[in-house]
C-alpha cells in the first residue's frame, strides 16, 4: 500500500447541515450533505409489513420508523406479509417515502444485492470496455447478487475479496432481521473517495468535537476494515484548508461565474430545474456553452440535482456543435453516481437531462 493520501476528505457538522467535500490539492472532487436533525432515510433497509395491496400494481408497506411506504410493486404479496425493502426516496408534498425490494448494500468496488442473483457490470465499467474477467472470476459463486463498479479496476485483488467477505456478512446479518442504516453523508463520501484513492490511505479530516464512531454506522456493519485505511486528523477547521467554506457558500448562490466570463444561473420550480448560460461581454458562442458544460455537469453533482433538468445554453446555428456540446454532457455524467440521461437539444434549444433524485438536493436541505 503507498501510504500518501492522494485526496482529501473534509468533514463538519454546521447550521444543523453534515457537510463531506473531497478535494484533490485544491480542487473539489465531490460533496455530500445532509440534514442534522432530519437525516435522508434514502438507502435504509427495513423489513415491513404489507399493509395495503393497490388496484394497479403497487401496495403500500408499513414500516414503524416511517409509517408507511409506497412500493411500486405488488407481484406475489399478500397483506400481512412480511418483506424487506429500502428506501428509494424520501417523501416529498405529502407522497409517501418510495420503496423498492431491489435491496443493495453499497461498497466501495462492488454493489451486494443480497436477495439479487449473478454478476452484473456498472453502466460505466460496460462503457469503457475494461477487462472483468478476473473480477466475474472472483465473485463467481458468491450468494446473492453482485454488481462490479469501475473503481474495481484499480483494486488489488485482497481489497475486492475483504469487501466481498464484508459485505456477504452484512447481507447476512440483514437475513437475520436486522435493519441497515442508510450510508450517512460522511459514509457516502468516505465510499466514494476510497474508490478513487484505491491503494492509499484516505486522509480525513473532521472537527475535534465529532465522533467517528456516531458517524460510521454503515461503514462499521458493511465495510469495518475501511477504517483502517484512513488518515484522521481532527482539528478546529475542518473546512479552512483550500478555502472549502467559500466553495460551500458559492453552492449556495443561484449565480455561479463561469472562468472566463459570463455565469450560470440556476432556478428551481416544483417540477424541474433550469439552468441559464449567460454570456456577458464574451461573443464567441461555442467557446462560452463549452466552457460551461463541465461546470454545469459538476454543478448538478454538487449541489444533487434530480429529476427534469433543462439548460437553456446559448444559441448555436451549427448542428455539429449543438452534437459536441452534447457529447462533453454525455462524457461527464458518465462519471455521475446517480443515473444521468443526457437526451441532448429540443428544438427550442433547450439541453434535456433526466438525473434520478436520489435524497434531497442541497437547497432542499437549506431550506428544510
Amino acid at each position: 500500500m503507498n501510504n500518501a493520501p492522494n485526496r482529501t476528505l473534509s468533514y463538519d457538522e454546521q447550521d444543523g447541515l453534515a457537510r463531506a467535500i473531497i478535494s484533490q490539492g485544491k480542487q473539489v472532487r465531490d460533496c455530500f450533505f445532509d440534514s442534522m436533525e432530519h437525516p435522508q432515510q434514502t438507502g435504509t433497509i427495513y423489513q415491513g409489513v404489507v399493509d395495503r395491496i393497490l388496484n394497479g400494481k403497487g401496495c403500500f408497506v408499513k414500516i414503524p420508523e416511517l409509517d408507511n411506504g409506497y412500493l411500486n410493486d405488488n407481484e406475489g404479496l399478500v397483506s400481512g406479509q412480511k418483506i424487506w425493502v429500502q428506501v428509494k426516496n424520501e417523501a416529498r408534498e405529502g407522497k409517501a417515502p418510495a420503496l423498492t425490494r431491489a435491496v443493495t448494500l453499497p461498497g466501495v468496488f462492488v454493489v451486494h444485492q443480497p436477495f439479487g442473483v449473478g454478476v452484473h457490470l456498472s453502466r460505466r465499467l460496460a462503457d469503457m470496455g475494461e477487462e472483468t474477467g478476473h473480477l466475474t472470476k472472483a465473485l463467481s459463486g458468491k450468494p446473492g447478487g453482485w454488481v462490479i463498479r469501475s473503481s474495481a479496476i484499480k483494486a488489488t485483488r485482497p481489497e475486492i475479496e475483504q469487501e466481498i467477505t464484508e459485505l456477504t456478512a452484512a447481507g447476512q446479518a440483514l437475513m437475520n432481521s436486522t435493519n441497515i442504516p442508510a450510508p450517512s453523508a460522511f459514509e457516502q463520501a468516505l465510499l466514494n473517495a476510497a474508490g478513487v484513492a484505491a491503494g492509499n490511505l484516505l486522509q480525513v479530516i473532521i472537527e475535534k468535537k465529532l465522533d467517528l464512531e456516531h458517524m460510521t454506522h454503515y461503514v462499521r456493519l458493511a465495510r469495518p476494515s475501511l477504517l483502517a485505511n484512513i488518515r484522521l486528523t481532527p482539528t478546529d477547521g475542518a473546512f479552512e484548508q483550500n478555502d472549502l467554506e467559500s466553495f460551500f457558500e458559492s453552492l449556495c448562490d443561484p449565480i455561479v461565474p463561469l472562468p472566463r466570463g459570463g455565469n450560470l444561473k440556476f432556478e428551481r420550480t416544483d417540477t424541474l430545474n433550469v439552468i441559464d448560460v449567460n454570456g456577458g461581454e464574451r461573443t464567441n458562442f461555442f467557446e462560452i456553452n463549452h466552457d460551461a458544460a463541465q461546470l454545469v455537469m459538476n454543478q448538478i453533482r454538487w449541489r444533487n440535482l434530480g429529476g427534469i433538468i433543462l439548460i437553456d445554453f446559448l444559441k448555436m446555428k451549427r448542428s455539429d456543435d449543438r452534437d459536441a456540446i452534447a457529447d462533453m454532457l454525455d462524457a461527464f455524467a458518465q462519471h455521475d453516481a446517480s443515473t444521468c440521461d443526457v437526451f441532448g437539444f429540443t428544438r427550442l434549444g433547450l439541453c434535456e437531462i433526466s438525473r434520478a433524485r436520489r435524497g434531497f438536493s442541497l437547497s432542499e436541505l437549506i431550506k428544510g
